[in-house]
C-alpha cells in the first residue's frame, strides 16, 4: 500500500506506516528508521525538531538474565561444598542489590557487562520564552522481543494466580526466591541436622526450581530473534501524539489565546523504553537543566489502541511509585464526568512516565485496557495494525486532548 504524504496521514495510516517494516526493535536498524520517519511526521507543525542520540540496551531480558543466571549457579555451590557457602552468599547479596537498583531505579550495575548500541529520541518542541509552564507529551516508538513469557495462553494461566491488580507479581516471586536462596545458602553454615536439615534442603531446592523456571523463560525471550510489530504498543501512542501536536499548536482547539501563550508544548518520541526506560532516562539526563527551567507536567501515552482509556495512578515493578496527585485529581474528575466511573489503574510493569517520576517531575500515564485490565496483544506477534481498534484510538485521543485543556486551565 502506498501511503499519502506525511502531512496528511491520519492516525491509522501513521500506525500502519510505522509497522510497515515488521518491527521497531530497540537499537535495531528498524528502530533507527522509525525515528527518522517520526522526525518527518513531526515537521510542518511550527515545531523545532531535535534528534538526540544515546546508547541503550538491546532487550530488558538481558538485564534480568545477568541477575538470574549467576544467582542460580552460585546457589548450587553449597550443595557440593558447604565451605564455599560464605562466598556464594556474598555473590547473591551483590546480585540482589544490583537487581533492586536496576529494576527499581533503572540504574545500570550488573548489566554494564553488556555492550549498548545506538538509539535516539526525537524531540519536537515549541520555543516560547514568554511561556510560564511547559507540558511534555511522551510516547515510546520501539517494540519488544517476542517470547513465550508473553504467550497469551501462558499469561491467561498466570493471571489465574496473579492478576494485573495483584500486589505480588511473578517477578516479585522470582526476586523473593533469590532472597530465599541467600537465606538458605547462608544457613548452610550452621549445619542443620535431622528434620531441620530436611526442611532447609527442601526450601533451598524449591527456591532453585522457581529461579530456574524464571531463568528458562527469560533466557528464551532474551535469545529470541523476533520482535513484535508493536502496533498497539506503542505505534498508537506515537500516532496520537503526532495528531495532537497538530491540534495543540493551533489557537482554535478550545483554549484561549492567553492560556495558549502561557504554555510551551514539547513532544518526545522515545527509544529503548522496552529495555528499561532507556530513552526517557537519557532524555532527562541530557536535558535536565532545560527541563527544570520552567514548571513541567509530563503526559505519557502508551498502548491506546484497544479497550477503554485509563489513567495510571502508580507505576513500577518491585515497588510502584505514585504519580502526581494534582494530575491524578484532574484525570479522575474528568473521567467521572465523561464516563461516570473510575478508570484508574496501578501499573506493575513500567512506562516512560515512571522515569520522570523517579527524577522528581510531575507525570501521569494514559493507556487503554480491556475488560480484564490487560493490554491487548501485549508483546505478541498479534500486535499488528489490523488489531488496533480505531474507536478506542479516537476515544483516547479525544479524552487526552480534553485532559490537556483541563490541565492548562487548572494548572
Amino acid at each position: 500500500m502506498v501511503l499519502c504524504d506525511f502531512e496528511c496521514m491520519d492516525m491509522p495510516e501513521v500506525i500502519e506506516h510505522l509497522c510497515s517494516r515488521g518491527d521497531r526493535g530497540s537499537t535495531t536498524p528498524n528502530e533507527h528508521w522509525a525515528a527518522n520517519e517520526i522526525e518527518k511526521l513531526m515537521r510542518n507543525k511550527d515545531l523545532i525538531i531535535e534528534n538526540q542520540t544515546f546508547k541503550g540496551n538491546k532487550t530488558f531480558g538481558e538485564r534480568l538474565v545477568i541477575h538470574l543466571l549467576p544467582s542460580f549457579l552460585v546457589s548450587l555451590i553449597p550443595l557440593y561444598s558447604e565451605e564455599l557457602a560464605p562466598l556464594s552468599s556474598l555473590f547473591l547479596g551483590f546480585f540482589i542489590f544490583s537487581f533492586i537498583v536496576e529494576v527499581h531505579w533503572f540504574k545500570d550495575i550488573a548489566s554494564r557487562v553488556f555492550l549498548k548500541k545506538l538509539s535516539m529520541n526525537i524531540l519536537a518542541r515549541q520555543s516560547k520564552p514568554e511561556a510560564e509552564r511547559r507540558i511534555l507529551f511522551v510516547a515510546h516508538y520501539d517494540s519488544q522481543k517476542k517470547g513465550n513469557i508473553f504467550n497469551p495462553r501462558f499469561v491467561d494461566f498466570m493471571t489465574r494466580f496473579s492478576s494485573t491488580t495483584s500486589t505480588i507479581t511473578p517477578l516479585h516471586l522470582t526476586f523473593l526466591s533469590i532472597v530465599g536462596l541467600l537465606f538458605t545458602t547462608t544457613t548452610f553454615l550452621v549445619h542443620p541436622t535431622g528434620n531441620d536439615a530436611t526442611i532447609h534442603l527442601i526450601l533451598h531446592v524449591l527456591f532453585l526450581i522457581w529461579t530456574g523456571f524464571s531463568l528458562i523463560l527469560v533466557t528464551e525471550w532474551t535469545l529470541g530473534k523476533t520482535y513484535v510489530p508493536g502496533a498497539n504498543d506503542n505505534a498508537t501512542g506515537v500516532a496520537v501524539m503526532v495528531d495532537m501536536s497538530a491540534s495543540m499548536t493551533k489557537s482554535d482547539w478550545g483554549v484561549s489565546k492567553s492560556d495558549m501563550d502561557s504554555i510551551e508544548f514539547w513532544f518526545l518520541a522515545s527509544g529503548c523504553e522496552e529495555t528499561g526506560l532507556g530513552g526517557a532516562m537519557n532524555f532527562i539526563r541530557m536535558n535536565r537543566t532545560e527541563l527544570k527551567s520552567k514548571p513541567l507536567q509530563v503526559i505519557c501515552l502508551d498502548g491506546l489502541g484497544y479497550g477503554n482509556i485509563h489513567y495510571f495512578t502508580a507505576d513500577g515493578i518491585l515497588k510502584t511509585r505514585p504519580y502526581d496527585k494534582n494530575m491524578i485529581h484532574v484525570a479522575d474528575k474528568l473521567m467521572r464526568e465523561r464516563y461516570g466511573e473510575d478508570r484508574s489503574f496501578v501499573c506493575r510493569v513500567f512506562t516512560d512516565g515512571l522515569a520522570f517520576t523517579l527524577n522528581g517531575f510531575p507525570a501521569l500515564t494514559f493507556g487503554s485496557l480491556d475488560h480484564e485490565k490487560l493490554i491487548k496483544n501485549y508483546h505478541w506477534h498479534s500486535d499488528t495494525p489490523e488489531n488496533v481498534d480505531v474507536e478506542a484510538l479516537l476515544e483516547a485521543r479525544d479524552f487526552i486532548l480534553e485532559y490537556a485543556r483541563k490541565l492548562i486551565v487548572t494548572g
